[in-house]
């Protein structure tokens, strides 16, 4: 990959600086015991989640590739972050979001589910309102992240928005992260600016 071609100079070394903060504020290697890596097993691909992450104890050691690849998965393990419990999310979040940094996957929906004006509100189950709104799901999903870990994301939430300002003004076409924009200014800038 050849950065300045891929985002430009100015967004290559912002990029660089966000792939050094994360080694710096998420912990590299998996605590053990860990909690469960998902919170069910109800599903073939929960299943294949868990056992796929099993032996993954250092994110660093993931790329966009193997997120992408599981055996008998058509998504491949992208799905995988739907089915992993908050602390295995939180734990991998760094690999995915590197991956994205280097435009090999795109994460966004992890990052902006229930902090965009279409999921803030919104019921999970509107059958079964009990458990709730995918916002109050998100923030106790994110809760646990550390203060730097948090400003990291809101970092990397800035550069999508920077990308996708600079992919607009080249292409004139449509912003693919409006919902990016929403989850930064509604959660993450606000969390961010409040440690």
């Amino acid at each position: 990959m050849d950065d300045d071609e891929d985002v430009g100079p100015d967004l290559s070394a912002a990029r660089d600086a966000l792939l050094a903060e994360f080694l710096r504020v998420f912990p590299t290697r998996r605590p053990e015991p860990f909690p469960p890596l998902v919170d069910n097993l109800h599903s073939s691909d929960a299943v294949q989640a868990a056992a796929a992450f099993a032996e993954a104890r250092d994110w660093t050691s993931l790329d966009g590739e193997w997120l992408h690849a599981v055996p008998n998965t058509d998504n491949g393990l992208t799905t995988a972050r739907c089915f992993l419990s908050n602390a295995a999310l939180r734990f991998y979040l760094p690999a995915y979001l590197t991956a994205s940094l280097k435009l090999q996957l795109d994460p966004m929906h992890t990052v902006t589910l229930g902090f965009d004006v279409r999921t803030r509100d919104a019921l999970i189950d509107e059958a079964r309102p009990e458990r709730g709104s995918w916002g109050a799901y998100a923030r106790t999903r994110w809760a646990d992240l550390t203060p730097g870990q948090v400003r990291a994301v809101a970092r990397f939430m800035e550069w999508h928005v920077a990308l996708d300002e600079r992919c607009i003004e080249v292409t004139r076409g449509l912003s693919r992260h409006r919902d990016t924009a929403e989850a930064l200014a509604y959660y993450w800038a606000p969390r961010a600016a409040g440690f």
